[in-house]
């Protein structure tokens, strides 16, 4: 096993929650705490990650999904590029601050991550009997997570039908390579 498949599968093990994170801010059952994470993350940056840029996106994504919004937030303040954008405005997303998530979406622009997001995307509406939805959510075959989040938010329970636990993993610090 080469060292990036090993470095995917410890991340992913951090990922593993009975449930899928929500729209709202948590926090949900199951979810580790910010100590257990931090002392697990440090071992897994120290082992595999190339620079702070790439270790503090991993500990942001982590804590985010495991609800630690403020501790998401920060880290992700201290990002200055899209992958840092795309953090932050995930994260006020969740909290739920509608407005500052779509700045920050506005921010990011169109990210490398989208293209495998709409993949996902559309096998999960596939799978789920919703291919109408597609031409809406995914237009040209774009994914844009300003325009899914803002129909989102007037149809929750369709996100919430369609959200894959693979769609969040995609989103990782080896899918941000430049």
């Amino acid at each position: 096993m080469n060292t990036t498949s090993t470095a995917e599968g410890e991340y992913r093990s951090l990922l593993q929650t009975p449930t899928l994170a929500g729209l709202g801010p948590g926090p949900r059952l199951g979810v580790q705490p910010v100590e257990a994470l931090s002392a697990r993350l440090s071992e897994l940056t120290r082992k595999h990650c190339q620079g702070t840029r790439e270790a503090d996106l991993l500990r942001a994504l982590t804590l985010l999904w495991h609800d630690h919004l403020d501790a998401a937030h920060e880290i992700a303040q201290g990002i200055d590029d899209r992958d840092g954008a795309l953090v932050h405005a995930m994260m006020h997303r969740r909290e739920p601050d509608y407005w500052n998530s779509k700045y920050w979406f506005r921010r990011v622009g169109r990210h490398p991550a989208f293209a495998a997001l709409a993949l996902s995307s559309k096998r999960c509406l596939k799978e789920t009997s919703r291919e109408d939805q597609a031409s809406k959510l995914i237009p040209a075959g774009i994914w844009t997570l300003a325009r899914s989040w803002m129909l989102a938010r007037k149809r929750s329970l369709f996100l919430r039908r369609t959200r894959c636990s693979h769609c969040w993993s995609r989103f990782s610090p080896w899918s941000l390579k430049p």
